[in-house]
């Protein structure tokens, strides 16, 4: 929850539907961004989140840049996605390809 008070400043049900539809609306405005999207497809939050954000990607027709991996449990993605970014920001600075 600590990440979750410091996006949101306090939590109520407001505060996490406000904080839900944030992605729906930078998805369907009118910029065309490619998203960056690491996730695995074996745990739990892609049934739920992933997938339905993937869809709607693709009926926005918007580019994702996948990294998936292959972990079973959402904690484990502390082990996944920091090398991940750090690879993405070097890419994005140019210090790598």
């Amino acid at each position: 929850m600590p990440t979750l008070t410091s996006m949101l400043g306090e939590i109520s049900e407001a505060k996490v539907q406000q904080l839900n539809n944030m992605l729906k609306e930078v998805i369907s405005s009118k910029k065309t961004p490619t998203i960056h999207l690491h996730y695995s497809n074996k745990e739990h939050t892609y049934t739920s989140h992933i997938a339905p954000l993937l869809a709607q990607l693709v009926d926005e027709q918007i580019q994702v840049e996948q990294d998936i991996k292959q972990y079973g449990f959402h904690a484990e993605v502390r082990y996944y996605f920091p090398p991940y970014l750090l690879q993405k920001l070097a890419q994005i600075r140019g210090e790598s390809s």
